[in-house]
C-alpha cells in the first residue's frame, strides 16, 4: 500500500467532493465552501495509517459576481 502514494491524491478529492456535496445539499447554489484537506499518512506510532484532516469554512463565499 505505501508504494500506492498516488491513491493519496484521490482520497484528497473524494473528500473534497463529499464534504463540497453536502454543503451544497444545505446551502443555496449560489454559494461555495472553502475547504483545507491535510492528508496524514501515519499514525503516532509511527505505522502507515492514511487519514485525512479537513477545515471548512463556517461562512461562504459568494460566487456571483456583480
Amino acid at each position: 500500500m505505501i508504494q500506492e502514494r498516488e491513491l493519496l491524491n484521490e482520497l484528497q478529492g473524494r473528500v473534497n467532493h463529499v464534504i463540497k456535496d453536502l454543503y451544497n445539499k444545505k446551502k443555496d447554489s449560489n454559494y461555495e465552501v472553502r475547504v483545507i484537506i491535510l492528508i496524514h499518512t501515519f499514525g503516532i506510532d509511527l505505522k502507515w495509517n492514511p487519514h485525512v484532516h479537513s477545515l471548512v469554512t463556517k461562512g461562504e463565499n459568494d460566487k456571483i459576481t456583480k
